[in-house]
């Protein structure tokens, strides 16, 4: 696996890294999109990126995406519970499509699929830390080196 850090996509890297903040910025200041959305595709590129650099996180990738969008989902869902206007009273609901799940803007699951996805990877992408085969779900180094290159 040590030369798997020395193929062409992992001299991506340190840019892969920093690709869902460039994105941002760059669509919040030349789309007139409003910045949920450059948010959300910012961080779905982000991840797409990462699955590229690192192939081996796929499975954690996709799975952070839904698992955090399911425990967002059970939150927001028991605040509407006890509040039940709380979203037509926060949310500029002008500023959206108007679709909802459960009475949640779509948006804001599309932004908490997308953030998920991208966070659950970030630590193991950094450090280029794995996870060990058979399903142990204990981490190992990959690699002899923590350097980022």
């Amino acid at each position: 696996m040590a030369t798997d850090k020395k193929r062409r996509r992992h001299s991506l890297h340190r840019i892969i890294l920093f690709l869902p903040v460039v994105l941002f910025i760059g669509l919040s200041l030349g789309a007139s999109l409003n910045h949920i959305y450059c948010g959300a595709i910012s961080l779905f590129l982000g991840s797409l990126a990462t699955l590229y650099c690192r192939p081996d996180l796929k499975r954690k990738i996709w799975t952070g995406g839904l698992l955090f969008s399911l425990l967002y989902l059970l939150y927001f869902g028991s605040l509407l519970i006890f509040f039940p206007d709380y979203v037509k009273s926060f949310w500029n609901l002008n500023a959206l499509t108007g679709l909802f799940i459960f009475g949640i803007p779509i948006e804001e699951l599309m932004f908490t699929f997308t953030f998920g996805m991208y966070w659950s990877g970030l630590y193991e992408h950094i450090y280029w830390y794995g996870i060990r085969e058979q399903h142990q779900h204990k981490y190992v180094k990959m690699y002899n080196s923590t350097s980022m290159n």
